[in-house]
């Protein structure tokens, strides 16, 4: 099913740990489009997550580096986290300097439980085929 009659680059969508969007992920892998994640951190949430902290202390890094490096290294996607504070801003920057290794990956894949953060009243239904 065609979806626009123009070339779409990118799509942006909630997507983090607790909400991964699999059908749509896959489909802008698919696709070539790139996956833009908004509310990447859970609203905060990722910060007091006890796998994402364990991680974060084996790289010397916070939990929510580690979030934005597990969505870069999944692949034909990125992160626009909203930060104010100049401290989060350089810090939400310096996740190019290490990798995850694949069973890190796997654990934080794993913590998907279909938790979205924002559903507005106006929203689609979001399962709806």
């Amino acid at each position: 099913q065609q979806i626009s009659d123009a070339p779409i680059f990118a799509n942006q969508v909630e997507f983090h740990p607790y909400l991964q969007e699999k059908p749509i992920f896959d489909y802008c892998h698919d696709e070539d489009i790139l996956l833009t994640a908004y509310s990447p951190i859970a609203r905060g949430r990722v910060a007091d997550d006890s796998i994402l902290r364990e991680v974060a202390e084996t790289h010397g890094k916070s939990p929510v580096q580690i979030t934005l490096r597990w969505i870069l290294q999944l692949g034909d996607t990125m992160a626009i986290p909203k930060a104010a504070n100049p401290d989060h801003i350089r810090a939400n920057f310096d996740i190019f300097d290490f990798e995850l290794a694949p069973i890190e990956m796997e654990r934080i894949s794993a913590l998907k439980n279909n938790d979205r953060m924002i559903d507005p009243e106006f929203a689609p239904d979001w399962n709806a085929r």
